[in-house]
């Protein structure tokens, strides 16, 4: 039998946005030291940078989050999959002021120096586990998810990419599909139910074209997680919408519905185990509504 797998989506960090994740250590020859220890993070515009309120918040959720996966890989002697699900930076899109630099391939840099102790500190292992890069938003992104894919490096598919829009794979015999851009997860009454009816759609679509209906189907970009089941007939299809790493920004805070909903940020992992899926409590944090005015 195949060992567990743990799958550990990192979706929507958008490195370079001030409301997105940034690295708070730097290597220096093989030790990490901290940002504020080193002095600041470099970046050609601002050679002092240090993360602001809400980063440095979403870095130690981040940094619990991948200990405490580290912790259970270990405990279940379990393979690694972590998966990158679009919106890797943020870039240099909508002439927005709220980034840290400008310059993409600082951002870019950022993000890999993020990711190297990412998978240092959750113990991969280049034999055993596989990291995969899944392309996100155009405008955040570019091409440049290819070239931090291949910086890592992540894993190389077939065409001789190492960055695509949309990965199927199969599991101890369940099918997972996972890409960036799904449906979202809704606001009171509408919660869940469009999810639903997404994958509820995927199965009746695959079944009456005579192909096979994922098992699971695994989406990002919405910054609002969700996760739904549909059954038919002894068969399950499921659908998660995963948190994002990034607060609100100053265009969502325009969007009448985004601005009165909290942020969750965080994780949420998935473990297989003898062909069984279990999606696991999500390890989430939920940012203000708001700024907290006393009158």
């Amino acid at each position: 039998m195949p060992k567990p797998l743990l799958i550990l989506p990192i979706a929507d960090p958008h490195v370079g946005s001030i409301y997105g994740m940034h690295p708070n250590y730097i290597k220096r020859g093989n030790e990490w030291i901290t940002v504020d220890e080193a002095g600041g993070w470099y970046y050609k515009n601002n050679p002092h940078y240090y993360l602001n309120s809400k980063q440095v918040r979403m870095w130690r959720h981040y940094e619990s989050a991948i200990r405490t996966a580290a912790l259970l890989r270990a405990s279940k002697d379990c393979d690694l999959f972590v998966i990158v699900m679009g919106d890797a930076i943020d870039g240099d899109h909508h002439a927005t002021h709220q980034l840290t630099t400008k310059n993409e391939p600082e951002q870019m840099m950022a993000h890999v120096s993020m990711m190297e102790w990412t998978l240092e500190n959750l113990g991969f292992d280049r034999i055993r586990d596989k990291l995969a890069y899944i392309e996100g938003t155009e405008s955040h992104t570019r091409d440049n998810e290819e070239v931090i894919a291949q910086m890592l490096p992540a894993e190389r598919f077939a065409d001789g990419a190492s960055c695509t829009p949309f990965i199927e794979l199969e599991i101890q015999e369940k099918l997972f599909w996972f890409y960036h851009h799904g449906v979202a997860a809704g606001f009171s009454y509408s919660m869940g139910s469009g999810l639903y009816n997404y994958i509820k759609q995927i199965y009746i679509d695959r079944k009456m074209n005579d192909k096979r209906p994922p098992d699971f189907v695994m989406t990002a970009d919405k910054h609002k997680i969700d996760h739904q089941t549909y059954r038919h007939n002894g068969n399950e299809i499921h659908g998660l919408i995963l948190p994002p790493l990034q607060e609100k920004t100053r265009f969502t805070n325009k969007l009448p519905r985004a601005i009165v909903s909290d942020t969750k940020t965080g994780f949420s992992p998935v473990f297989v185990k003898d062909g069984k899926i279990e999606v696991l409590t999500p390890y989430l944090m939920e940012m203000p509504l708001n700024e907290v005015l006393t009158w």
